[in-house]
């Protein structure tokens, strides 16, 4: 929960806030302003750089190792290739085997929603009142083997495949 929903951690820092300033006026007493200021500009470099660390790692999970949950570089699409197969800028895609929220809309240059949203279960009822009230309108798949009845029945015209992705319309 907190690894998407960090924020939820922020009434828990005032106790941990409380003490970083009685240890920093602790520190500042026995050390001097200098040095404590040494040693908060090093902490700081080293925080920079785990967290960017952590994020790379993050981002190279969309790539490696190859899985239907990661994508390889070539399905990161140029901006202007679905324009270009004429599919709109407001089209909305649904990424049905992408766990993550939102690499595959990312790789697509589009908004929608992926199994991070709908899990296992989506439906049909669901599929028409996402298509009804928030523009739902193109199916975007990497495997046909994932093209189940659900989908042949509520995105029933293949559009194209492009860089490794089949895309489908309602």
């Amino acid at each position: 929960m907190l690894r998407e929903h960090d924020y939820y951690v922020i009434c828990l820092l005032v106790f941990p806030a409380l003490m970083l300033l009685l240890g920093i006026q602790q520190a500042l007493r026995q050390f001097g302003e200098r040095n404590i200021l040494y040693a908060l500009s090093f902490c700081w470099f080293m925080g920079v750089a785990h967290s960017h660390y952590l994020m790379s790692r993050r981002l190279q999970e969309a790539y490696f190792p190859r899985s239907t949950r990661n994508l390889p570089p070539q399905a990161f699409l140029h901006p202007n290739q679905l324009k270009e197969a004429d599919i709109p800028d407001s089209a909305r895609f649904l990424c049905p085997e992408d766990p993550s929220p939102n690499i595959a809309l990312l790789a697509l240059h589009r908004q929608g929603w992926s199994a991070y949203n709908f899990g296992n279960e989506i439906q049909n009822d669901t599929l028409q009142k996402y298509a009804g009230e928030c523009g739902l309108s193109h199916l975007a798949i990497r495997d046909t083997m994932n093209y189940n009845p659900l989908y042949q029945d509520f995105f029933s015209v293949r559009l194209i495949e492009i860089g490794g992705w089949y895309i489908y319309r309602h």
